[in-house]
């Protein structure tokens, strides 16, 4: 249950970020605010962006404000999500994903300008959540050159394709998305001898590779290329390589 107090104290503060909600694109703002174990209130306003990918909802927003300010992991309690419209609007799914992993089990309250509210739970609305009891950190030595690889949401299969294609090259993901047939991996360092260009090849078979055996017709690697020899230690170079609308 939800102390009075708690509830007035979330709803004033999800009701004053959504005011501040910067979204010229879609004109719909959106303000929430979580109430941590401790007892302490963080409030967050979508921020769009005009790469409409980069935007930042307002359930995530709050989030990272509960874990600046340096509250425990997994110490979410509640979240309360208001919209100035006729009707309640829930988390949406990237919302639901990022809150379950500070507060899997958390109440979730979504409040409007009309008379209707939505009361649940995190776990109704997003059962069977990835978690961190499933995420596996996986490394990996490759033949010739020390090689580390941290993986989460891939599998060893994936790892072992990694290791053989890169050939000892250094490489991290740090994630995988896959959405229908077009698969991303973010986060991905190379280092690669010489000038890079053979990392860039690497990146070319990897990704054919992991599209044939992920049964994907796209293929996106962001992350960037650390070249070893001349500049051994400067800042890897970004890259985003994509092979698509393969056959």
């Amino acid at each position: 249950m939800l102390a009075d107090d708690d509830r007035r104290r979330l709803r004033e503060a999800a009701e004053l970020a959504a005011t501040r909600a910067y979204c010229p694109y879609s004109r719909f703002p959106v303000g929430a605010a979580v109430l941590a174990a401790s007892g302490a209130v963080f409030g967050g306003c979508n921020v769009e962006n005009a790469s409409y990918g980069l935007t930042i909802c307002a359930e995530r927003a709050a989030a990272s404000q509960l874990v600046a300010a340096g509250e425990p992991p997994s110490s979410l309690r509640a979240v309360w999500i208001y919209t100035p419209t006729p009707t309640p609007t829930p988390p949406r799914g990237a919302c639901r994903q990022v809150l379950a992993e500070l507060g899997p089990d958390c109440l979730v309250i979504a409040t409007c300008d009309g008379p209707e509210t939505i009361e649940t739970t995190l776990d109704r609305l997003l059962p069977g959540a990835f978690g961190a009891d499933r995420a596996e950190l996986t490394s990996a030595r490759a033949p010739s050159r020390r090689s580390l690889f941290r993986f989460v949401e891939i599998d060893r299969a994936v790892v072992e394709l990694v290791a053989a294609t890169m050939k000892g090259e250094v490489s991290i993901i740090t994630g995988m998305t896959r959405t229908g047939d077009a698969l991303m991996l973010n986060g991905m360092h190379v280092d690669g001898p010489g000038t890079g260009a053979l990392g860039i090849r690497g990146l070319r078979r990897l990704a054919v590779d992991l599209g044939e055996r992920l049964n994907a017709r796209q293929v996106t690697i962001h992350g960037g290329i650390r070249t070893t020899g001349a500049n051994p230690g400067r800042s890897p170079r970004p890259i985003a390589f994509s092979v698509g609308d393969r056959a």
